[in-house]
Protein backbone atom coordinates (compact mmCIF):
# COMPACT_ATOMS: atom_id res chain seq x y z
CA UNK A 1 0.00 0.00 0.00
CA UNK A 2 1.35 3.15 -1.27
CA UNK A 3 0.26 6.62 0.76
CA UNK A 4 0.95 10.29 -0.57
CA UNK A 5 0.10 13.60 1.30
CA UNK A 6 -1.52 16.15 -0.13
CA UNK A 7 -2.34 20.01 0.87
CA UNK A 8 -6.71 20.60 0.68
CA UNK A 9 -7.03 23.01 -2.61
CA UNK A 10 -9.85 25.57 -3.00
CA UNK A 11 -12.17 25.77 -6.18
CA UNK A 12 -15.24 28.00 -6.21
CA UNK A 13 -15.06 28.76 -2.60
CA UNK A 14 -15.30 24.71 -1.78
CA UNK A 15 -12.32 21.97 -1.03
CA UNK A 16 -11.14 20.20 -3.94
CA UNK A 17 -9.13 16.92 -3.88
CA UNK A 18 -7.08 16.89 -7.03
CA UNK A 19 -4.44 13.63 -7.30
CA UNK A 20 -2.75 12.98 -10.97
CA UNK A 21 0.01 11.37 -12.85
CA UNK A 22 2.58 8.95 -11.82
CA UNK A 23 1.61 7.93 -8.52
CA UNK A 24 -2.25 7.13 -10.10
CA UNK A 25 -0.40 5.06 -12.49
CA UNK A 26 2.18 3.14 -10.35
CA UNK A 27 -0.77 1.76 -8.14
CA UNK A 28 -2.97 0.69 -11.66
CA UNK A 29 -5.19 3.78 -11.48
CA UNK A 30 -6.24 4.28 -14.72
CA UNK A 31 -8.03 7.33 -16.90
CA UNK A 32 -11.71 6.03 -17.66
CA UNK A 33 -11.91 3.82 -14.57
CA UNK A 34 -15.16 4.70 -12.76
CA UNK A 35 -15.71 5.01 -8.52
CA UNK A 36 -17.84 5.80 -5.81
CA UNK A 37 -17.39 8.06 -2.96
CA UNK A 38 -18.15 6.44 0.35
CA UNK A 39 -17.71 8.15 3.38
CA UNK A 40 -17.32 5.41 6.10
CA UNK A 41 -19.12 5.50 9.70
CA UNK A 42 -16.43 4.05 11.71
CA UNK A 43 -13.99 6.24 14.31
CA UNK A 44 -12.27 6.80 12.05
CA UNK A 45 -14.78 8.65 9.11
CA UNK A 46 -12.65 8.75 6.07
CA UNK A 47 -13.63 8.90 2.62
CA UNK A 48 -13.47 5.47 0.19
CA UNK A 49 -13.23 6.02 -3.27
CA UNK A 50 -13.76 2.72 -4.34
CA UNK A 51 -13.78 1.34 -8.14
CA UNK A 52 -15.88 -0.75 -9.84
CA UNK A 53 -18.40 -1.80 -7.15
CA UNK A 54 -20.27 -4.21 -9.32
CA UNK A 55 -23.90 -3.12 -7.42
CA UNK A 56 -23.24 0.51 -7.57
CA UNK A 57 -23.34 3.27 -10.09
CA UNK A 58 -20.17 5.01 -10.63
CA UNK A 59 -20.12 8.48 -9.27
CA UNK A 60 -16.87 9.67 -11.09
CA UNK A 61 -14.41 8.65 -13.51
CA UNK A 62 -10.95 8.97 -13.46
CA UNK A 63 -10.08 11.88 -16.48
CA UNK A 64 -7.34 12.72 -18.05
CA UNK A 65 -4.87 11.06 -20.41
CA UNK A 66 -3.54 7.78 -20.44
CA UNK A 67 -0.57 9.10 -19.56
CA UNK A 68 -1.82 12.10 -16.69
CA UNK A 69 -4.34 10.66 -15.08
CA UNK A 70 -6.77 13.04 -13.48
CA UNK A 71 -8.99 12.28 -10.25
CA UNK A 72 -10.54 15.85 -9.50
CA UNK A 73 -13.07 15.61 -7.32
CA UNK A 74 -14.97 19.08 -5.35
CA UNK A 75 -17.69 20.67 -3.53
CA UNK A 76 -19.80 21.37 -0.68
CA UNK A 77 -19.44 17.92 0.82
CA UNK A 78 -15.89 17.60 0.57
CA UNK A 79 -15.79 21.33 2.55
CA UNK A 80 -18.09 19.99 5.19
CA UNK A 81 -16.29 16.84 4.92
CA UNK A 82 -12.30 18.20 5.68
CA UNK A 83 -13.90 21.43 8.31
CA UNK A 84 -10.88 22.47 9.72
CA UNK A 85 -8.09 19.98 8.25
CA UNK A 86 -5.65 21.22 6.08
CA UNK A 87 -4.00 18.62 4.42
CA UNK A 88 -5.10 14.90 3.36
CA UNK A 89 -3.38 11.71 2.71
CA UNK A 90 -4.60 9.26 0.32
CA UNK A 91 -3.86 5.54 0.92
CA UNK A 92 -3.64 3.43 -2.32
CA UNK A 93 -4.88 0.49 -1.81
CA UNK A 94 -4.69 -2.57 -4.26
CA UNK A 95 -7.60 -5.10 -5.42
CA UNK A 96 -5.53 -8.46 -3.66
CA UNK A 97 -5.18 -5.45 -0.07
CA UNK A 98 -8.80 -5.15 -0.10
CA UNK A 99 -11.05 -7.15 1.90
CA UNK A 100 -13.64 -8.37 -0.85
CA UNK A 101 -10.35 -8.58 -3.68
CA UNK A 102 -13.05 -7.26 -6.13
CA UNK A 103 -11.89 -3.44 -6.64
CA UNK A 104 -9.32 -1.41 -5.70
CA UNK A 105 -9.51 1.73 -3.51
CA UNK A 106 -7.95 5.20 -2.42
CA UNK A 107 -8.59 5.94 1.16
CA UNK A 108 -8.71 9.46 2.09
CA UNK A 109 -7.65 10.60 5.67
CA UNK A 110 -8.24 13.92 6.64
CA UNK A 111 -4.62 15.52 8.32
CA UNK A 112 -3.73 18.67 9.93
CA UNK A 113 -0.20 19.43 9.63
Amino acid sequence: MTSKVYKIAKNRGHDRIWMEGKILLENGFHRGMGFCRVFSNDDENNLILDFKWPHIKTQHTIAGTNERPIIDMNGKYLTNFFNGFTHYEAKFVQKSETPRKESPMIIIKRVKQ
